[in-house]
């Protein structure tokens, strides 16, 4: 009788019995898994590997029982509802997904109704398999093994009945050899059960973001792993010795084959971008965008991953040559697709996250004033993480830097709420890191006085974070951020080696020409807001520096900062030097026409100095005459009567021409001068006696204004505290009193106006606030009280 050597390859996958098991005698699952393998052995059709009784082997234990998963025809997947589903059962089932393999699924509900997660999934659709449950746990192989049998004979009468039919090779579908095409290859081999994984990793961005409770010390290898990638790029090491081989040791257990090969490679970019290795990193990635093109069935979204992690590392190393690439290799690659750019997973995950932020802050906006939403945050976090494991599980260096900006988008909202420190701070150190200054300074703005809850301590924390930042460019900025935004509450020994630190670091950037465009400009705007803790010599040692090296696309904003100069502890040597670096500029016709700042600088000067001003006073007035006839004189010299109503009524024609112009069909423009604020100094601050004729025509003009119907809220602001100033000065004046009179007769056209939200944002209680003020001015008790 001749004994047919083919068998069914069965591969049994389960929980297997703890050492405490073991130690116990409960070895229940090691007990059923043989009993099942000897059932299905003994009907001669089937060959069954159980972890078991399997042999020693030079191949690592994880490689040693998936190599057999994958060889396997047939899967059995037995789940105990009170046991869970172990990480080894996760990956198996997602490793049988990933392969197509057939799968029968088992379930016990003895001990626990509650179905599994793996079990709900199969509810979701009516195309995954069919399962089975039973209400003893001894049952399992009988069941199991009356499963197989049944499903074996099931698919041979569905042959025998024409149901089933080989495919023609002329039928099947042809791919050549460099092409990726997504429905061969698929989405993505990761499940929901995966994702679910990583409790510690979404553990330690709720402990950041001051939203976890007690500890979590138990956690699987790739869970930890997984942490500490985060922890590295929230800036918040557990261990700043990463180890990149065991990452990749877990990498090989996600993926088979090609896309094994690709998501190596790209860990191997990912370990050089962490060690500061950015163009090393750079040519990685390249290397990785041609082995995509190399191998067959490589699904297309990873293919184009790859490319937009070449095309942004490639821009961080254009930043560092300062230069700008718009056809970079990495651009090219994604220009090539004529698909818009998506990542399956990440996007639907990323998707659900915002819409539930929009709710989030439509019901904020809506709801009332005393309410605060903290409900869902730990939902919200946990869907952030999950696209953070997505682009761990495939190695994108892009899409894992993004939780950053995913975080604080969340948070800044949450923490505007609550007002949490922990939270507060964990936000402004994922601005810094990823260098959003626009956005970092709108956020202290909005959070207001509970910014000055930060002490040194906590500043000390994040300039320990930001050296984490591996790119040297970033890291330089991301301290410049913090120096402009919390110089002030540094230590004096931090403030002094770290700002000492910076300066040489620009400097020597500037000297080598390192990102040039990228690092000057933050350190003028942090010299600009912490200026009253700094040396103003160094400031002025630093704009000659910039000067020397000829940078002079950053010199109007050096003037701007050396506008608000007192030189209040400026020896006179150094005033002499730095007036004739003022002077210098004035006469050169290119840096003066570019330099808006720079007459104003030297009004400043002007205005402050202790030295002589004649050669100052000849060359401004030499090179800028306009603005030394209409400014400059105006704010250094002692005027007379003639001189000063001479500015005075110049303004009023501005303020008559603004009075005929605004609203006009409809348009509506902001001024850059106040001619209104200009006027109230020059009568406050000099001993000008205005005559009936000329207190007439300010009072006319102010009234044109006061009762313009398309003028707008601020300048009726500004009118109306410009007469509050006229009274003061002029107590009797009946013309005065009549047009407040007037203004109260006609109280509805003088209170209305066009608010300039992208002004001083005045509306009409701005008005009716300084009309109130002007009505406690007339009062005959205010002035007893004031002579």
């Amino acid at each position: 009788m001749q004994i047919n050597k083919e068998r069914v390859s069965v591969f049994i996958s389960s929980r297997c019995d703890s050492v405490e098991d073991k130690k116990n005698g409960t070895v229940k699952y090691g007990v059923m898994r043989k009993s099942l393998k000897l059932m299905l052995e003994e009907t001669g059709i089937c060959n069954v590997y159980a972890f078991e009784e399997s042999h020693a082997t030079t191949v690592d234990v994880v490689h040693s029982y998936m190599d057999k998963l994958d060889d396997a025809d047939l899967v059995i997947i037995i789940i105990d509802n009170k046991d869970g589903v172990s990480n080894a059962t996760l990956k198996e089932i997602s490793r049988a997904k990933a392969h197509n393999k057939k799968c029968i699924y088992i379930f016990c509900n003895e001990r626990e109704k509650e179905a599994t997660d793996v079990q709900k999934n199969l509810l979701s659709s009516l195309k995954n398999p069919r399962y089975y449950e039973v209400g003893d746990f001894t049952d399992i192989a009988k069941n199991a093994y009356e499963a197989v049998i049944s499903d074996i004979i099931g698919i041979f009468n569905s042959y025998c009945r024409g149901r089933v039919e080989y495919r023609e090779e002329d039928e099947e579908k042809i791919v050549e050899e460099n092409s990726i095409d997504l429905e061969v290859a698929g989405d993505t081999d990761l499940t929901k059960e995966f994702i679910a994984g990583f409790a510690y990793t979404k553990y330690i961005a709720k402990k950041a973001s001051g939203l976890a409770f007690g500890e979590m010390d138990e956690a699987t290898l790739q869970d930890k792993n997984c942490a500490s990638l985060l922890g590295l790029i929230l800036g918040q090491p557990d261990d700043m010795n990463m180890d990149y081989e065991s990452i990749k040791n877990d990498i090989k257990t996600y993926h088979r084959g090609n896309i094994q090969k690709i998501v190596i490679a790209r860990y191997d970019a990912l370990e050089l971008y962490f060690s500061g290795k950015l163009s090393e990193c750079v040519d990685k990635l390249s290397e990785c965008a041609e082995m995509c093109k190399g191998f067959k069935n490589i699904p297309k979204w990873l293919y184009n991953d790859v490319a937009l992690d070449l095309r942004n590392l490639q821009i961080e190393l254009d930043k560092e040559k300062d230069v700008y690439s718009f056809n970079s290799s990495g651009q090219e690659l994604l220009n090539q697709d004529k698909e818009p750019l998506y990542y399956p997973v990440i996007d639907r995950i990323v998707s659900e996250h915002n819409e539930s932020l929009y709710k989030h802050l439509l019901k904020n906006a809506t709801q009332s004033p005393f309410a605060v939403n903290i409900g869902g945050a730990d939902y919200s976090i946990d869907r952030v993480c999950n696209s953070f494991i997505v682009a761990y599980a495939y190695g994108s260096i892009t899409h894992m830097l993004l939780i950053r900006k995913r975080l604080y988008e969340y948070l800044i909202a949450l923490s505007l709420e609550v007002r949490d420190h922990r939270m507060f701070m964990l936000c402004v150190r994922l601005l810094v890191l990823s260098g959003e200054a626009k956005t970092l300074k709108n956020y202290l703005q909005a959070y207001g006085e509970n910014t000055n809850n930060i002490n040194a301590q906590d500043v000390k924390k994040l300039l320990e974070s930001v050296n984490y930042q591996p790119i040297e460019i970033q890291q330089i900025i991301a301290k410049e951020l913090l120096l402009q935004h919390f110089g002030y509450y540094y230590s004096d020994d931090d403030f002094k080696s770290e700002y000492d630190g910076l300066i040489d670091k620009v400097k020597e950037c500037i000297a080598d020409k390192y990102a040039v465009s990228y690092v000057i400009k933050p350190l003028l705007d942090a010299y600009y807001d912490i200026r009253y803790r700094i040396d103003e010599n160094d400031i002025f040692e630093f704009v000659y520096f910039l000067h020397g090296n000829n940078i002079r696309l950053y010199y109007d904003d050096a003037f701007k900062l050396l506008y608000h100069m007192q030189l209040k502890n400026v020896s006179k040597e150094n005033q002499r030097k730095y007036q004739a670096f003022i002077i210098k500029c004035l006469e050169n016709k290119e840096v003066r026409e570019r330099c808006n700042n720079l007459s104003l600088a030297a009004q400043t000067l002007r205005q402050v100095e202790t030295i002589g001003h004649s050669k100052l006073d000849a060359c401004v007035k030499k090179t800028c005459p306009a603005f030394y006839e209409d400014t400059y004189l105006l704010n250094t010299s002692d005027l007379d009567e003639t001189l000063g109503w001479s500015y005075i009524e110049k303004y009023i024609d501005a303020i008559k021409k603004d009075n005929a112009t605004q609203g006009k069909n409809g348009t509506y423009y902001g001024n850059i001068f106040n001619p209104y604020t200009t006027i109230g100094r020059i009568i406050s601050k000099t001993e000008l006696k205005l005559n009936s004729k000329q207190l007439k025509m300010l009072v006319d003009v102010l009234k044109e204004t006061l009762f313009a119907g398309l003028q707008t809220v601020d300048a009726k602001v500004n009118a109306m505290e410009l007469l509050c100033i006229l009274q003061l000065r002029n107590p009797r004046n009946k013309m005065i009193k009549k047009l407040v009179a007037d203004i109260n007769i006609n109280s509805t056209l003088v209170f209305q106006g066009k608010e300039m939200f992208m002004e001083k944002g005045y509306s009409s209680t701005n008005i009716q606030l300084m009309y109130a003020l002007l009505q406690n001015i007339l009062k005959k008790k205010f002035w007893k009280r004031h002579k």
